[in-house]
């Protein structure tokens, strides 16, 4: 079966709960230590590994200033399958595909109450 997945990257990492927070993963144009490509990128999933914490989730856009920040409760999952990024409060003006839409750079984690662990599977083509 044809899936055109080029890589799968699965790895558990420790989130802090400092005020800073962890960085979980970068995206450029090409691939470099602790990079990923944002031509190849297909799909993430970042689990919550702990049972009673939750997760913050910061995803920025550094050239255009685009950020969220989202939770993922205790033992659940955020999954991502664009890094398409747009502060349009209109949905009918949102950047959907194709066009200068912007692109995510950074997605930072920080633990709400005290560290956890979570798992970060990213797939690319």
């Amino acid at each position: 079966r044809n899936t055109s997945c080029g890589e799968v990257v699965r790895r558990t990492m420790s989130i802090e709960s400092d005020t800073n927070g962890t960085e979980i993963a970068s995206f450029g144009a090409s691939n470099s230590l602790g990079i990923y490509n944002k031509s190849n990128f297909k799909y993430l999933r970042i689990t919550n590994l702990d049972a009673s914490n939750n997760l913050i989730l910061h995803l920025e856009e550094t050239d255009a200033n685009h950020d969220t920040q989202l939770i993922v409760r205790p033992l659940n999952s955020f999954i991502l399958s664009s890094l398409i990024i747009d502060d349009q409060a209109d949905i009918d003006n949102a950047v959907h595909a194709g066009g200068s839409q912007d692109q995510i750079d950074k997605i930072t984690g920080l633990a709400v109450s005290a560290d956890i662990d979570i798992e970060l599977v990213i797939v690319t083509t």
